[in-house]
């Protein structure tokens, strides 16, 4: 007798989510999340945000085209499909809406007292680092996209102490250090005009600036390492935010798609990782990510450092 062949479990599932776009919302919440990495109401609020941008005029029910659509992007893995680029793109094109940096008064205020009270480390209003995301083999401008792990796109992310992201810079390759994309970057021209009252902290690959604060390469005193500890602690925000959104969105482990849609999918992973955050949608329970290899900063600017040496002084001494 012929062998009964029996469906790949995963498969007969999404066979089911996809049949009507009611079904999609039948699975109990931890289903929805080990499968989309969100819950049901999330993908919900999702689909009504999108709703006027994925539309078409069809015979098919306009709902069931949305669903089908949005959870196509939520799923996306290694590869991209025109109906997930449409998602990607109505998502990068909200990304004013759901990213941006403290720029009032009272929003700075905010930021300073929370990073205060988590590290006891003043005036700080964000955390700044980039993560290396690996992309397949280019055809062109090799040398210009690889660093020593490969292919990579070097993403610059800013986030809070609530693990949202602020600010992003998503366009340089992977052979371009930390340091050159933060200087390149609005956010530099921003801080040096001295549009924010606050600084920024980062890793030793960024040389330590009057709005930068860095850690000491090599304390020499108690007070230094104290201060070391509360700007680590600062720190590692930035790192659970990376761990967080390679976690939900796996297509950022490695991208295989063309590289003018890099950023795109990048920006609207971003997009969708802010707006879990803001509803404070369960996150994943992740290891933090391991930092990229850093080439430090050998001599800092004496205006970084006199700052450092004051902060040290007055809140570490």
């Amino acid at each position: 007798p012929s062998k009964i062949r029996l469906k790949n479990p995963v498969n007969v599932m999404t066979e089911r989510l996809l049949r009507s776009h009611n079904d999609v919302f039948n699975f109990q919440d931890h289903i929805l999340i080990s499968y989309y990495r969100l819950p049901r109401q999330f993908i919900l609020n999702l689909v009504e945000e999108l709703r006027p941008a994925l539309e078409r005029p069809t015979r098919r029910h306009g709902a069931f085209q949305v669903v089908c659509r949005v959870t196509s992007r939520l799923r996306l893995q290694s590869t991209v499909c025109r109906t997930v680029r449409s998602v990607a793109l109505s998502l990068c094109r909200r990304i004013n809406t759901f990213v941006g940096f403290p720029s009032q008064p009272d929003q700075q205020n905010i930021a300073r007292q929370k990073f205060f009270n988590i590290a006891g480390f003043p005036d700080v209003l964000g955390c700044v680092d980039g993560t290396h995301i690996r992309i397949k083999t280019p055809t062109e401008h090799e040398n210009v996209l690889v660093n020593r792990k490969g292919y990579h796109i070097n993403a610059q992310i800013v986030c809070d102490t609530d693990l949202k992201i602020t600010n992003c810079v998503i366009k340089w390759p992977g052979s371009k250090h930390d340091s050159y994309i933060l200087r390149q970057s609005r956010l530099w021209g921003e801080f040096e005009a001295g549009r924010y009252d606050g600084i920024l902290v980062g890793d030793r690959g960024y040389a330590c600036m009057p709005f930068l604060m860095t850690p000491y390469g090599d304390p020499q005193s108690e007070s230094e390492a104290r201060f070391n500890r509360a700007l680590s602690t600062c720190r590692v925000r930035i790192e659970m935010t990376f761990g967080i959104i390679k976690a939900c969105w796996n297509c950022l482990r490695s991208l295989r798609v063309k590289p003018e849609r890099e950023s795109q999918i990048i920006t609207a992973c971003v997009v969708l990782h802010n707006i879990a955050t803001i509803r404070k949608e369960r996150a994943p329970h992740v290891p933090l990510v391991a930092d990229d290899v850093v080439d430090p900063i050998k001599v800092d600017p004496p205006t970084g450092t006199a700052v450092r040496r004051a902060i040290t002084n007055q809140f570490f001494g």
